[in-house]
C-alpha cells in the first residue's frame, strides 16, 4: 500500500468504517470474527469482495483509532 495505515486520514476512514461495521453487525463481536475468519480462511476468495491484504491494511488502519484519539 502507498500510504501507511498509521496515516491520520486513513485512520479516520478506518474510523468511520469500524463506526459503520458495528451498526451493520448490531455491536455483536462474533459477528465481526466470523468476518475476520472469513477473509484470513479463504484469502483468495473473491466472493467476499476483498483480498486479504486489503482487509490486513483495514485492521491495522483500524487498530490505530484508538492511538489517534489519544
Amino acid at each position: 500500500m502507498g500510504i501507511p495505515s498509521e496515516n491520520q486520514e486513513i485512520v479516520g476512514y478506518a474510523k468511520i468504517l469500524a463506526e459503520s461495521q458495528t451498526l451493520f453487525y448490531n455491536g455483536d463481536p462474533e459477528i465481526e470474527k466470523a468476518v475476520e475468519r472469513l477473509h484470513i480462511e479463504n484469502p483468495t476468495q473473491k466472493v467476499h469482495g476483498m483480498d486479504l491484504e486489503i482487509y490486513c491494511y483495514i485492521e491495522k488502519a483500524k487498530s490505530n483509532i484508538l492511538s489517534a484519539i489519544l
